[in-house]
C-alpha cells in the first residue's frame, strides 16, 4: 500500500493503519483515507455525486483527490484505489445555531444528490439495484403475520407482556395499512438514491460543515435516505422539530418534492418500524415468557417518536398545500 501511495501521489507517508472500509494514511499534508472498490459502477457513482455537489459550489465534500497523472483514481489488477481527505469523528457542536445551520446544508446536499441521480442513465448503477424497505411483498407478508400474530401470542406469552402486545395489534395493523396506501399512490415515482446517510458522515470541523463516507453505495427508491436522515435529526435533538424543519427547508432550495415523492416519504413515515421488528424479535425468542414489559418500552417510545415526527411533517406539508395525512 505504501508504494501506491507514493508512486501515484504528491506526499510523504507518515504511516499507515486499517480503518472502517478501508485504511487511515497519515502523510505530511494531513490524514487521508484510501479505499478499494471492486465494482467500477460503484465507483463511478461515489465519485460521480461527489463531483456534481462541487461543481455545484458545495465544498465541504469529500473528494477523491487527483493523483500524479491527474486521475481521480488508480487502476491495477485488483480493482481500484481511491485518496480522499480524512476527518476523524467529532463531537456534535453544542451551538444550536451551527447545527440548524448544518441541517439546512444536508438538506440543499441531499437535494442535489437526488437531482445527480435522475440525471444519469439506469444502466449506470443497474447492477448496484437492491430492493427497498418497503414493497408489495413485504406488505403481503405482514398481513399474513398479523392474521396469523394473536393466537401465536397467547399460546407464546402470557401475563401483563402479552396482554398489552395484543391490545395494541389492531393499531399497529392499521398503521401498516395506511403506510401500505402512500406506499401504492408512490409507485409511479421511478427514482432512486442511495439508501441511508448516517449522520455521522456529517462532520463539524473548524466550524466547517464536511459531507464525508458513503463510498460504497448501493441504489434503492428515492427517499429512503430522506426519512432516515429526518428521523436521525429528530432523535440527534431530543424531540425538538426545529432541526427537521431546517433540513427540509434546505431541501426545498435545491430541489422540489412532488406530491407522488412525498407519499412515499408518509409511507416511511407511518410504517411502524420498530414495532414490527420487535414483534418478530418477540415470537421467534427461546423463551418469550422471560420478555418483561421493561423490554418492550423501548420498542413503544421508538412508536411515539416516529409518531411525533408523522405529525410534524403532516402540518408541515399541510401547509404547504403538498399532502393530507
Amino acid at each position: 500500500m505504501e508504494r501506491l501511495i507514493t508512486e501515484n501521489y504528491f506526499l510523504d507517508l507518515v504511516g499507515i493503519e486499517s480503518a472502517a472500509q478501508g485504511w487511515k494514511v497519515a502523510t505530511n499534508k494531513g490524514n487521508k483515507r484510501l479505499l478499494h472498490y471492486k465494482s467500477q459502477q460503484q465507483l463511478a457513482l461515489s465519485y460521480g455525486w461527489r463531483e456534481y455537489l462541487s461543481n455545484k459550489g458545495y465544498r465541504g465534500v469529500e473528494r477523491f483527490l487527483a493523483t500524479r497523472d491527474r486521475k481521480r483514481w488508480i487502476k491495477n489488477e485488483a480493482g481500484f484505489y481511491t485518496l480522499s481527505d480524512f476527518w476523524d469523528q467529532r463531537e456534535w457542536p453544542q451551538e444550536k445555531k451551527i447545527r440548524m445551520e448544518g441541517y439546512s446544508l444536508l438538506g440543499k446536499m441531499l437535494g442535489c444528490i437526488h437531482t445527480y441521480f435522475e440525471g444519469i442513465e439506469e444502466d449506470q448503477y443497474a447492477e448496484l439495484r437492491k430492493k427497498g424497505m418497503l414493497s408489495r411483498i413485504r406488505f403481503q407478508s405482514l398481513y399474513d403475520f398479523f392474521h396469523k400474530t394473536p393466537s401465536e401470542m397467547k399460546r407464546k406469552l402470557s401475563g401483563d407482556t402479552g396482554r398489552i402486545i395484543l391490545a395494541n395489534l389492531p393499531s399497529i395493523a392499521e398503521r401498516v395499512h395506511r403506510a401500505e396506501l402512500f406506499y401504492k399512490s408512490s409507485l409511479e415515482v421511478d427514482a432512486f438514491s442511495i439508501p441511508q446517510i448516517p449522520l455521522e458522515s456529517f462532520i463539524n470541523y473548524e466550524n466547517r460543515w464536511y459531507l464525508t463516507g458513503l463510498h460504497f453505495p448501493h441504489v434503492v427508491p428515492i427517499h429512503e435516505d430522506t426519512y432516515s436522515v429526518l428521523y436521525q435529526i429528530f432523535r440527534q435533538e431530543n424531540g425538538e422539530l426545529k432541526g427537521v424543519e431546517s433540513f427540509l427547508t434546505g431541501y426545498l432550495t435545491e430541489r422540489e418534492l412532488p406530491r407522488k415523492e412525498w407519499d412515499f416519504i408518509f409511507a416511511m413515515a407511518i410504517f411502524p418500524w420498530g414495532i414490527v421488528d420487535g414483534l418478530y424479535s418477540i415470537l421467534h425468542t427461546s423463551n418469550p415468557n422471560d420478555i418483561t414489559q421493561e423490554q418492550i418500552t423501548p420498542i413503544f417510545k421508538k412508536q411515539m417518536e416516529q409518531e411525533s415526527v408523522l405529525h410534524f411533517l403532516a402540518q408541515w406539508a399541510d401547509l404547504r398545500g403538498r399532502v393530507s395525512y
